[in-house]
């Protein structure tokens, strides 16, 4: 059977129903800081299925025996990185004001969280992120001249590949972290990185950070998401393809 609409009650359990009312596929824009980083994706989706449930909104979940609210991260968050621009996606069998989702929301979910704005997208609408922002916040004891001498050195580079050993569904392949970063930069606490997001194979933090000689644990205390472009943003313009931020 395919998806349907209905509700769920306070104890988590969820009742399909017909819908005779118009859909709304709610954006929800929030962040995330201090421990709640380190939750993993599936301790995120089960946060945000039992904030809604708590909320007591009109969301739309699965049809057959085990209806399940439908709900999605479109692009899932590393655990232990924090991030001003995570994102949840869902729908609604009935418009509500963003103001009241967005309430409603924050009064069930923990410190450490927040909803930071409510969106309703238009019908058909499709989320593909394009292009994601991350800031690797440095230890004091990090020599800056080392990172700047090395981020030079990484964006006078044509190609920069790295090899990843066959996992599960994925094969061996070869990725190119360089043809990926659009933005690199050193600022005073921080590197700023910029990557295009590619099915076929996206650059993981870690990489380049690796690439770049710091090590994750040693010289990096904190990685940050900053901001996500998707593919129908005005935004997406401007970053996409551009190399000229790399190394300045």
């Amino acid at each position: 059977m395919g998806a349907g609409t209905g509700w769920c009650d306070l104890t988590g359990h969820c009742f399909n129903v017909e819908n005779q009312s118009t859909r709304s596929k709610t954006l929800v824009w929030f962040s995330v800081s201090g421990d709640m980083r380190f939750l993993s994706h599936r301790d995120t989706m089960t946060l945000w299925r039992r904030a809604l449930v708590r909320a007591q909104l009109p969301v739309r979940v699965s049809a057959g025996f085990n209806p399940q609210i439908r709900l999605s991260l479109p692009l899932p968050r590393s655990v232990g990185m924090s991030t001003t621009c995570d994102v949840l996606l869902f729908e609604l069998t009935k418009p509500l004001a963003p103001e009241a989702v967005a309430a409603a929301l924050q009064a069930q979910i923990p410190e450490g969280i927040r909803v930071e704005t409510v969106e309703q997208l238009a019908p058909g609408a499709k989320l593909q992120p394009q292009w994601a922002q991350y800031a690797l916040l440095l230890f004091d004891q990090v020599d800056r001249g080392d990172v700047s001498r090395s981020i030079a050195s990484f964006c006078q580079t044509e190609r920069y590949e790295v090899v990843r050993a066959a996992r599960g569904r994925h094969p061996r392949r070869k990725i190119d972290l360089r043809g990926a970063v659009n933005e690199l930069k050193l600022e005073t606490n921080a590197v700023i990185l910029g990557l295009n997001l590619d099915a076929a194979g996206t650059p993981r933090v870690a990489e380049i950070a690796e690439a770049l000689k710091l090590d994750m644990v040693e010289d990096v205390r904190e990685v940050q998401r900053r901001k996500i472009v998707f593919a129908d943003d005005a935004e997406m313009v401007a970053p996409v393809g551009d190399q000229k931020e790399c190394g300045q």
